[in-house]
């Protein structure tokens, strides 16, 4: 997925920062959003230490756009879902 290449399942966390400011975003709309970067690669944005974070604007789902924000641990089966707003 997404910035890694890995065999194993991958762990989703999704940060709720999101719900107070765009509540109309949900966990299964963040969930297809997810799915959506399966088999592509991503540059990180970002690196602190063992975190590379990634930000991909415009993603489109059902014709709207989305911004994801998301970050990856280096040799950890993980990502968290940091932020998601409609653009």
């Amino acid at each position: 997925m997404a910035g890694k290449s890995t065999k194993s399942p991958l762990i989703l966390t999704i940060v709720p920062h999101w719900e107070t400011k765009h509540p109309d975003i949900g966990d299964t709309l963040i969930l297809e959003l997810v799915k959506g970067l399966d088999g592509k690669e991503f540059q990180p944005d970002e690196r602190d230490g063992e975190w590379e974070f990634f930000m991909l604007d415009r993603m489109e789902h059902e014709g709207k756009q989305y911004r994801l924000v998301w970050c990856m641990r280096d040799e950890c089966p993980f990502i968290g879902v940091i932020n998601c707003f409609r653009r």
